[in-house]
């Protein structure tokens, strides 16, 4: 029994003597690396990415800048060389270029850009900023991850810094391309919502702003109750910069009884029309309800070429 004991004993310290031994130190090791993954960063304006590596003798991890390519419009890619990446193979990646545009609630960004409400009536094109609508049926929602309590068909807002319209610190004026007929509508929304518009838009003049433009050959409905007692305005198109309508018909229904504007262009901006363009607005009645509206001269400021 006594010699059991003992044989297994010098069984026990063996084999934490060999386990010793085998212990590999990170400074002594010849690293086996093998890709674990590649993470993304940001500082202001520009991204980074970097390849992670783990080795697999002595779980020592390290990582690799990667080269950026930021030609692609909808895309930020990522790549790194056999010659610099660890295990001596290319790895790649790409992050989607996030633009501040929502359509219908729905953040616009490069993966879902080309068919943003999944029924292929509504794409964006970064490189042109143009947003097309083909026949689409818009609703207007609350936007996805906004802090305000305001409801929007269309909301762009240009310029946006890193997300800025086609990926760039370049100023790109929106363009919405009407192809078809094509409607926003308001079916009543959140009880603590403060303003609703059919197409809302920041353009910043003093970066850079011309014009945002309505154009194409095809319809726009926006058609929305203003009824809600509780909500401070009704907007059909809201912007901060010139608006020029080329080509396309628009017609714009906002009855009820509360604070309407038809086509509001705030600090003085006009409105044009061009090219046999038609708009017809139709409001409530309400002492603050204006078809035309630019804050300095109400129902003024509109001309046609």
């Amino acid at each position: 029994m006594k010699n059991k004991i003992v044989r297994t004993l010098l069984l026990i310290i063996i084999s934490i003597s060999c386990f010793g031994v085998n212990t590999i130190k990170a400074e002594e090791c010849e690293h086996n690396w093998q890709f674990n993954e590649i993470e993304w960063s940001k500082d202001g304006e520009e991204h980074f990415a970097v390849a992670k590596y783990k080795c697999e003798h002595c779980d020592e991890e390290d990582a690799v800048d990667m080269e950026i390519d930021n030609s692609d419009p909808k895309h930020i890619k990522a790549k790194i060389s056999e010659e610099n990446s660890l295990d001596g193979i290319i790895h790649e990646d790409e992050l989607a270029r996030v633009f501040n545009l929502y359509v219908q609630g729905v953040h616009v960004d490069g993966d879902n850009c080309d068919d943003i409400l999944e029924d292929g009536a509504v794409s964006f094109d970064p490189e042109s900023a143009t947003l097309t609508l083909e026949d689409a049926d818009i609703e207007i929602v609350r936007r996805e991850y906004g802090d305000d309590k305001n409801e929007y068909g269309i909301r762009a807002y240009l310029p946006n810094g890193d997300n800025m319209i086609g990926g760039t610190s370049i100023y790109k004026d929106l363009t919405i391309n009407l192809i078809g007929d094509n409607s926003i509508e308001f079916y009543g929304g959140e009880d603590d919502t403060e303003n609703v518009y059919g197409i809302w838009y920041n353009g910043n003049a003093s970066a850079g702003a011309k014009n945002t433009k309505i154009t194409g050959d095809g319809y726009l409905s926006i058609y929305m109750y203003a009824g809600n007692d509780n909500y401070e305005s009704y907007n059909g198109i809201y912007g901060y910069s010139p608006l020029e309508i080329s080509g396309a018909e628009l017609y714009i229904s906002i009855p009820g009884d509360i604070k309407t504007n038809g086509i509001s262009t705030l600090y003085r901006n006009p409105v044009k029309l061009n090219n046999n363009a038609s708009v017809t607005i139709l409001t409530g009645e309400n002492e603050e309800t204006y078809s035309f509206n630019n804050s300095a001269s109400n129902n003024q400021d509109l001309s046609v070429e």
